[in-house]
């Protein structure tokens, strides 16, 4: 299934359609970032669910282009990935949840920690 890409502008009442984006987008995320001339948000790479990538359309050129992120140790595959703007530049936040377990109901010694995904 080809994915594709539409962005609507209210200033001057136009909309972009850019189709076969390499990238599997979600529906429901957080709105997109407006950082330098473009729309950023993160995307899966196509084929790979667990892999994240930045990617960003170029609203003066009408191209979307993958950003470079950090190297793949520090986002781990099952966080989960905000992008913000913080003091000028593009920021990116990776979340990944602590569980507790208790096994033992109520005793206070046998909880066990795990990673939520």
């Amino acid at each position: 299934m080809s994915q594709s890409i539409s962005i609507n502008s209210l200033m001057d009442i136009t909309c972009s359609t850019i189709l076969n984006v390499p990238y599997d987008v979600p529906k429901l995320q957080e709105p997109r970032i407006f950082f330098n001339g473009g729309l950023h948000w993160v995307a899966n790479a196509k084929g790979s669910p667990h892999k994240s990538v930045i990617i960003c359309f170029d609203i003066e050129q009408k191209i979307v282009r993958e950003v470079e992120v950090p190297s793949p140790g520090f986002v781990h595959r099952c966080a989960f990935i905000s992008l913000g703007v913080l003091s000028g530049q593009l920021c990116m936040l990776s979340m990944r949840y602590n569980t507790g377990k208790d096994r033992d109901m109520g005793n206070e010694g046998l909880w066990s920690k795990g990673l939520l995904g």
